[in-house]
């Protein structure tokens, strides 16, 4: 389902003229969405807007479209009472014409400055300017298909931070000899075709969102951009930090030559009431939630339509392969009338309808929605929370030392592994896995501190005084070796987030961070390791099955084992036994029995130690403390 000229009652859009041929008077998809068609000498572009009646009484259009002293034009209603409206001719001599909506708010008798929510591409000002973009390209998508959700091997990124800090944030130049916008998509780009994301052995790339957003009211120097985009303004328009949507097809079509599908950070549930706050009111739920944004009342039709044509959008116009849904729990009541289900039944069916091979991941692990629509997968925030409390030392302490036998650390690990996901109330759906994301800490760091978005994490407040350590202690490159030998040989979809990879150590709080691209050389040898896990995964179909049986949980000695596809007694090559030891005495080695579940030769793979065990039984295997172990079967050397 394409985005159209006028549709139900909030639609708003702005119609560029294209110039095709001398021959062809018919008109093409302009880089705004809607059909366009025109001639050399200029184009004319139709504003249209459409208001809450009753609450706007005015609308004018200002900006560069506008000529020479940027006066003001005003918009007309049309016949239906629903649209405001405008006609104007522009040059194609320009590159690119800023512009923005005044409206007259007639319940509080002010006038507001709107950026248009429909429009593609915003700037990169503080104005957050719409844009119209006067030369566009061709859309010519090469055919790709996803990777089966079992194979995704995930790499969360925040495109601000993830770029050299050198890489320019610009606004649009009225310059018609200028290059583009900021050039952070055009940078990763470069990044894929140069195989940094093939050498890792990634297959998607999840962009944090590269949707507009609000400027920060944050009292620091330098940045006050919103930094993680979760505050949008709208879901139609790419941030002009990062480039223009020409810039953002390459991006994807430079990805999918490289086999590696791209997912979309999309927040639904919540955004900055800028813009739809402003025009929709009774489109809202809530004006005001906890962290300040707007949330949606998704029994309201025009809500509904206007994120679902969002986005199909990004579906349409950039060939995206799926999305992250965050914050689902948001809707997770609304099993309304309209719908069967509730919304993200409807929303999910919908988008498949476009793609049917989308790959729609939810943030929140909440069982009763993922199993009741069809998302593919959620988050396991669960699974990074124990892992964090293992591989983080102090915080194992906390959860294994203070709580003693109520709570335990393995035990939580091991029902995560293998009883929470198919239990009667679990998601019953493939969950993704990670150590690390924009909401959790960093392995690698020595010191990790407490943080969520900025803030302390709940979880780690075990005894409900409302008192969080200031720390958690004892990370280490060691520590995410151990954790990747885990994440990588688990079933179902995997995560890592940037520079994860090389031991990035940054505190990951709610600002601009760049990712330290010098521990890349540095902790090369990290980044081998994790290379080596990668294509492990993807040799061993194993690995990516559903099989995963515990053989051994000392949590006394801090020793985990499990198989994957071990079936006894047959002869395949594809079994594998992962030991892994979470102590971190650093004192030396340490004798461990391991239990081999059936006779053989079994190579370590990151060794290349042999064991030829004569029985199913328990061998005695030196093992140094933090250290992952895993063991290929082979029925000869």
């Amino acid at each position: 389902m394409g985005l159209e000229l006028v549709r139900n009652m909030w639609k708003f859009f702005i119609v560029l003229n294209l110039f095709l041929s001398a021959f062809c008077g018919c008109g093409e998809r302009g880089d705004d969405g809607s059909t366009t068609a025109g001639t050399a000498e200029n184009r004319t572009v139709i504003f249209q807007l459409d208001v809450d009646q009753g609450v706007v009484d005015s609308v004018q259009l200002v900006g560069e479209v506008t000529g020479p002293g940027n006066k003001p034009i005003g918009m007309k209603r049309d016949s239906t009472g629903q649209f405001w409206t405008t006609t104007l001719s522009l040059s194609p001599g320009q590159s690119y014409y800023k512009y923005k909506f005044m409206i007259h708010r007639s319940d509080q008798n002010v006038w507001l400055s709107l950026t248009d929510p429909k429009a593609q591409l915003i700037d990169a000002s503080q104005n957050r300017n719409s844009v119209v973009i006067m030369k566009r390209q061709k859309k010519n998508f090469t055919p790709f298909k996803p990777p089966s959700i079992p194979d995704l091997i995930i790499y969360e990124l925040n495109p601000r931070e993830f770029v050299d800090p050198q890489v320019p944030f610009a606004e649009v130049s009225t310059d018609p000899n200028a290059q583009t916008l900021g050039i952070v998509f055009r940078d990763i780009t470069r990044t894929i075709e140069r195989g940094y994301f093939t050498e890792l052995g990634v297959n998607a790339i999840e962009l944090m969102p590269i949707f507009s957003s609000a400027w920060t009211s944050y009292d620091r120097d330098g940045f006050e951009r919103d930094p993680w985009g979760y505050n949008c303004i709208t879901w139609y328009g790419l941030n002009g930090d990062f480039g223009t949507p020409e810039d953002l097809r390459q991006l994807v079509e430079a990805a999918h030559r490289e086999g590696i599908a791209v997912l979309l950070d999309f927040s639904m549930g919540h955004g900055s009431g800028q813009i739809i706050g402003e025009i929709h009111t009774d489109w809202l739920k809530r004006a005001d939630n906890p962290w300040g944004m707007i949330e949606f009342d998704m029994s309201h039709e025009g809500a509904r339509t206007y994120m679902l044509d969002a986005a199909q959008l990004w579906i349409q116009e950039y060939n995206i392969d799926g999305f992250r849904m965050d914050w689902i729990d948001q809707y997770k009541d609304e099993a309304v009338e309209w719908y069967p289900g509730g919304t993200w039944a409807w929303f999910t069916e919908q988008l498949r309808s476009v793609k049917p091979d989308i790959i729609l991941i939810a943030e929140n692990p909440t069982p009763e929605i993922v199993r009741n629509t069809d998302f593919d997968s959620c988050w396991d925030f669960f699974f990074a929370e124990w892992c964090g409390a293992i591989l983080l030392r102090e915080a194992y302490s906390y959860f294994d030392g203070f709580v003693g036998s109520t709570v335990n650390s393995q035990d939580k690990l091991e029902e995560n592994l293998t009883g929470y996901v198919y239990a009667p109330w679990g998601p019953h759906k493939p969950m993704v896995r990670f150590l690390e994301s924009h909401d959790t800490p960093r392995i690698a760091r020595g010191t990790v501190l407490a943080q969520h978005g900025g803030g302390p994490q709940g979880w780690l407040d075990i005894n409900g005084d409302d008192i969080l350590p200031d720390t958690l202690s004892n990370g280490s490159l060691a520590r995410s070796r151990l954790g990747g030998v885990l994440l990588f040989t688990l079933p179902g979809p995997i995560m890592l987030f940037q520079g994860q990879e090389f031991g990035a150590d940054d505190d990951l709080a709610w600002e601009y961070d760049p990712v330290d691209w010098d521990l890349k050389e540095a902790n090369d040898s990290l980044f081998q390791f994790y290379t080596r896990l990668a294509s492990l995964r993807k040799d061993y179909e194993s690995l990516r099955s559903e099989d995963l049986t515990v053989l051994k949980n000392d949590s006394e000695h801090h020793i985990f084992v499990y198989s994957r596809g071990v079936v006894k007694n047959d002869a395949a090559d594809d079994d594998v036994l992962v030991a892994l030891n979470f102590g971190d005495d650093r004192e030396g080695n340490e004798n461990v029995s391991l239990p081999f579940p059936k006779p053989g030769m079994w190579i370590e793979y990151l060794k290349r130690d042999t064991l030829e065990i004569s029985s199913a039984s328990e061998e005695d295997v030196d093992f140094e403390y933090s250290e992952g172990k895993i063991f290929l079967f082979r029925t000869s050397l």
